[in-house]
């Protein structure tokens, strides 16, 4: 740098900016034209193509408010889709799109739209504050050190540093805002002795708070914390809805509506809470159009109410950076406020009150120590010497260690956490594996010893490595990090020096300053965990190590002439080569077993090639057990009236069979499906899985109209000669046999695996049948996925629907309503809620069965099955027009539609109650719902099509998907992604409400609506007691209750867990945990006396049953 150049420093605030330069001896803050030291950070652009910034941009604000930009560093370097830039936009007068993922500003001119980034928006704030700087100084200012917040992310300040070169800047630094306030303290005070300083920098829409220790004009910085999204800004805008509330209240006006207006009470309420830093009391007046004109009273406690939420935000930052920096209260010397939004007196009075020992230093100016701060290391790093500046030094430190992931998982540390940056560090490292050409190269930050507790930042692959031999191919792994924070990762072959690099780009998984003690935190206290996981690796690599060496004496044994076995050596070579790739896969115990088995077989080997003595090697080595996740998972949409079986094959969803839910049992013979075609009603079990739904109660018509004896929760079959019983979940795994037998057949492969639909409105009870009908077949239920969301994620994969938000799904099908409202993103389907009850077709059926038994001349002449079906049909033929006729062997049978409807007010009346409740719960209105989508054939019936039409009256109805088979596709789909042939995320949510009980005492559990999985629920409970007490735990769903898990081996049990107690307190602690496939666990902890219990839903295969099972039923099945 020549000398005669000069380096300015600029703050560049989200409300105001700063330019300031040192020289002489001290800093002089530079001012406009107008005399103002503080330049408003708004751009407007002007119809006739000018841009004007600063103050004359801000008196623009209200009349060109569209083309007038602000607050453009609330979004600088930040994605469109995050959440403080959806927030945010709403906001403001401009408009802001997505262009490239981007925020873009949407500016007119003469009918011509141009955009505009956050980056172009800065940079013009910077053109003119360097054209301030070159006027006073009579010279153009090349060089800027710019401050940005402590807890910017690299792309943003990648895109401020952008921003400075697009205004014309060689940016010398990006200095962290609270380290300027700290050198500007240091400038005015005795810097030689050691001291900590606290810098709480509060400004227009961002918040600081930074521990720096000062030493021998060294400033550390210790700790830092702060909020992206807190300032002068928020303040206004509570103060706004404030103000807009008590006008909607008392004037029925919504501000909010009129642009002008709310822009216009937006700036009264900026001057009334300046005012409030000085008065107790002040007063917005405010004219409504064609309206009366408004005064609010507004006090200073009252403003400190409004903003408490706020406030209140601060303290805790300051308590984390305490904690991240080791330090107590009475260590801290003096704090700096920095940032116009300290004037606050509320903001002075808790700082006092919580630093009770330390100085407020109000001598530097709120608004100038950052720009200050920047101009003193402008000087310095342009060359610049004098007694201050040479012996200043700012030294920043990197929060957490970085490395890059290793064999075995462990996190290899190549710069450890509190190194002083700029630095660059480099390790050797070396193939893991013969003739490897490329490696993967994953960097993580973090304190644990495993990679997998750390957090992941980047990866990229480092291809074209000579081909040697395992270890021997050497490359360097570089990490820098420079002067402004940016990471760059290099690797580098050492045997012709090509490299490859990536910068980190860290949007998305910035760790906040405030999370750095707490990961801290919990690599100390898992560190004995850590040091086990790394002894179970050291025992892997130990295996692996005695592995190579049995490959190279096979090797040896491949040279020897009399080796009359080399088929089978090499076979055996590439089993152990197989074991050691999945070294960290397997089981300990069972890779300890095949190390053992492999070096008996070589010195099998080696025996009988030496000719010691003769031993026979069968042919056939296989170190690894068939398993069934080869198998294909399959879908099986599990309806009352319907059971349809479904795949996916050839990229896409394929309804494979569909059958009705019924099974005949006739003199030894079962037919299930397709197949019944019963001479009489004895023993024709339609529909009868329903009878396990909890909602189905005694008065149902239902229940009045089966085709079967059910008494006690048995169905009494009367075919034989004595009478015997079967249950309910021996019928619903008749229908699951006979899905996967068809399945079998078609795949030509056995199945193990299933995912199976159940309904909205089932309890944990129904969910754990379902799987032990399922496990006595011999299928592993993967997954109960609701129709609903079963629906779902059929529209998604049909890309009918891209990205939509609340949309609701209304599955009316044979014996259930199924609604779910969800929401999709890319890649991505959220459940939002989901609601059922337990009416469908077969209560219609029931209904008109039962108005035909009215008629002595049905009941006499006809089968109830007969019936059934009668009435099915009817139900169906209705639809299509206004009433059924058929003539069979009796005579005519004639329904009407509105005989149906006259019989089935109560079923609608329902449907819509569900309706209504599923939205209720989270509180959406109808007019928030952007379409309904119709499932299921009841659906079709065209007064419940009425009834929606009038409950969304702008909303679209679509019917379109009723005859579609979208829930059986859709389960198709959920197989796929068990299976990993499609990468999808679906966000379900756990809809049981849980409780618990000890000794009569019950406790709510609150799971309802939790993202699944969840872990560690917990309840607490006392007792004084010398007797033994029992742990159970219950399900609640509306006003049913049940119990459902009990902490034992056994869940059905009627026994009791006991604890020994004498005379003692004693609390146990009860914990709920799911798994993403909603299985629950439940288990006990005895604080006394240490003892933890578990018990759980199991969700696996059990063999003996299932072959029992099938033993029992296949060979009568036809």
């Amino acid at each position: 740098m020549k000398m005669n150049e000069v380096a300015v420093g600029i703050d560049l605030g989200t409300t105001y900016s700063c330019v300031a330069i040192y020289k002489d001896g001290k800093v002089d803050i530079i001012q406009d034209c107008g005399g103002e030291r503080l330049t408003p950070s708004y751009v407007a652009f002007q119809e006739e193509g000018k841009v004007v910034v600063g103050s004359e941009a801000k008196n623009e604000a209200l009349l060109n408010r569209i083309n007038t930009i602000y607050d453009s560093k609330r979004i600088i370097g930040r994605c469109y889709y995050d959440e403080i830039v959806q927030k945010d936009k709403h906001n403001w007068p401009f408009s802001v799109v997505e262009r490239n993922s981007l925020p873009m500003y949407e500016i007119y001119n003469n009918c011509d739209r141009t955009l505009y980034s956050a980056e172009q928006i800065s940079a013009e704030i910077l053109k003119h504050m360097k054209t301030i700087a070159s006027q006073y100084l009579r010279r153009e200012v090349k060089k800027a050190v710019i401050t940005v917040p402590a807890y910017f992310s690299d792309s943003q300040k990648s895109a401020t540093l952008r921003a400075g070169e697009m205004a014309g800047f060689e940016v010398l630094h990006l200095l962290p805002e609270p380290t300027a306030a700290a050198l500007a303290y240091g400038f005015r005070s005795d810097t030689k002795h050691e001291r900590n300083i606290m810098v709480f920098d509060l400004g227009g829409g961002t918040f600081d708070v930074s521990l720096v220790t000062v030493k021998e004009n060294k400033f550390v910085v210790k700790a830092i914390s702060g909020e992206p999204h807190l300032g002068g800004e928020d303040f206004t805008e509570k103060l706004v809805a404030y103000v807009a509330r008590d006008i909607k209240e008392k004037f029925d006006v919504d501000v909010y509506e009129d642009v002008s207006l709310i822009q216009l009470l937006r700036k009264k309420c900026e001057k009334a809470k300046k005012r409030l830093s000085r008065e107790k009391k002040t007063k917005i007046v405010l004219s409504l159009n064609n309206g009366p004109c408004v005064a609010v009273d507004i006090y200073r406690i009252m403003f400190e109410r409004i903003c408490s939420e706020l406030f209140e935000k601060t303290k805790q930052h300051l308590q984390n950076t305490l904690d991240a920096a080791n330090l107590s209260k009475d260590q801290v010397e003096n704090i700096i406020l920095v940032g116009g939004s300290t004037r606050i007196p509320w903001f002075r009075e808790m700082l006092t009150q919580f630093f009770s020992d330390s100085q407020l230093r109000v001598d530097i100016s709120p608004d100038e120590a950052v720009a200050c701060g920047a101009a003193i290391e402008a000087a310095k790093l342009s060359g610049k010497q004098d007694e201050f500046l040479k012996c200043t030094e700012i030294l920043d430190v990197t929060p957490l260690s970085l490395g890059v992931n290793v064999e075995g998982g462990l996190h290899s540390v190549i710069i450890p956490r509190n190194t002083q940056i700029p630095c660059e560090k480099s390790v050797e490292f070396a193939t893991i594996i013969d003739n490897q050409e490329c490696v993967l190269i994953e960097v993580q930050e973090g304190e644990r010893l495993m990679s997998k507790h750390n957090h992941y930042l980047a990866n990229f692959i480092f291809s074209n490595l000579p081909k040697k031999p395992k270890g021997e191919a050497k490359i360097d792994i570089v990490f820098k990090i420079d002067k402004n924070g940016i990471l760059q990762v290099t690797a580098i072959d050492k045997s012709d020096g090509h490299k490859a690099e990536i910068k980190i780009k860290r949007e998305q998984r910035t760790i906040l300053p405030s999370e750095v003690r707490e990961v801290v935190n919990d690599a100390q206290q898992n560190r004995e965990e850590d040091m086990k996981e790394l002894m179970a690796i050291e025992r892997v690599v130990s295996i692996q190590n005695t592995l190579k060496q049995l490959l190279i004496s096979y090797k040896e044994l491949l040279k020897d002439e009399n080796n009359k076995f080399k088929n089978l050596i090499m076979k055996e070579a590439d089993s152990i080569k197989e074991i050691m790739s999945s070294a960290f896969i397997i089981p300990f115990d069972e890779l300890e077993s095949l190390c053992e088995r492999a070096k008996t077989v070589f010195a099998y080997f080696e025996k009988r090639i030496k000719g010691k003595f003769f031993i026979f090697v069968s042919q056939n080595i296989n170190c690894f057990d068939s398993d069934a996740g080869d198998s294909q998972t399959i879908g099986i949409d599990l309806g009352t009236t319907q059971c349809t079986l479904s795949v996916y094959e050839n990229k896409g969803p394929r309804i494979v069979a569909q059958i009705p839910c019924v099974v005949w049992l006739s003199d030894g013979e079962i037919h299930v499906g397709d197949e019944v075609n019963p001479s009489n009603d004895a023993d024709v079990l339609l529909n009868a899985h329903r009878l396990f739904h909890p909602l189905t109660t005694e008065n149902d018509s239902f229940l009045k109209q089966l085709t079967f004896d059910y008494k006690n929760g048995k169905i009494k079959l009367n075919h034989t000669k004595d009478a015997s019983f079967i249950d309910v979940e021996t019928f619903v795994s008749l229908l699951l046999f006979k899905m996967k037998s068809i399945a079998e057949n078609y795949l030509g492969q056995e199945i193990l695996k299933a995912v199976i639909s159940i309904p909205c409105s089932a309890t944990i009870l129904y969910e754990e049948m379902l799987r032990r009908c399922a496990s006595r077949v011999g299928l592993k239920v993967e997954c109960l996925l609701r129709p609903t969301l079963a629906a779902a994620l059929s529209l998604y994969h049909s890309d009918d629907y891209a990205e939509k938000s609340n949309l609701l799904l209304f599955d009316f099908g044979g014996g259930t309503i199924d609604i779910s409202i969800v929401s999709f993103r890319k890649n991505s389907i959220r459940e939002i809620n989901s609601f059922g009850d337990c009416k469908g077709g077969v209560d219609f059926d029931s209904a008109l069965v039962e108005h035909m038994l009215s008629d002595t001349y049905y009941g006499q002449k006809m089968q109830k099955y007969e019936l059934h079906r009668i009435a099915s049909n009817a139900k169906n033929d209705i639809l299509r027009s206004d009433h059924f006729e058929a003539i069979g062997e009796i005579e005519a049978t004639y329904v009407e539609r509105k005989t149906l409807n006259e019989l089935s007010r109560l079923i609608y009346k329902q449907c819509i109650e569900c309706v209504k409740k599923c939205l209720e719960k989270v509180k959406l209105d109808v007019e928030q719902i952007s379409e309904v989508i119709l499932l299921g054939g009841c659906s079709q019936i065209p007064k419940i099509q009425a009834k929606l039409g009038k409950l969304f009256k702008n909303v679209k109805i679509n019917k379109r998907y009723i005859k579609n088979n979208l829930v059986a596709k859709g389960m198709a789909i959920k197989a796929a992604i068990v299976d990993e042939k499609i990468m999808m995320d679906v966000e379900t949510i756990f809809l049981h409400k849980l409780s618990a009980s000890i000794s009569g005492k019950m406790k709510s559990i609150n799971t309802e609506d939790l993202s699944q999985p969840f872990a560690n629920r917990r309840l607490s409970f006392e007792w004084n007691e010398s007797l033994p007490s029992h742990v159970k735990s219950f399900m609640e769903r509306d006003d049913h209750e049940e119990s459902v898990l009990s902490l034992y081996e056994d869940i059905r049990d009627e026994k009791y867990l006991f604890f020994k107690s004498i005379w003692v307190d004693i609390t146990f602690d009860i914990y709920i945990c799911t798994d993403e496939c909603g299985l629950i666990e439940v288990y006990a902890s005895n604080k006394h006396e240490r003892i933890k219990l578990r018990n759980h839903l199991k969700n696996l295969v059990n063999e003996k049953s299932a072959k029992n099972f099938i033993k029992l039923f296949s060979r009568n099945m036809s």
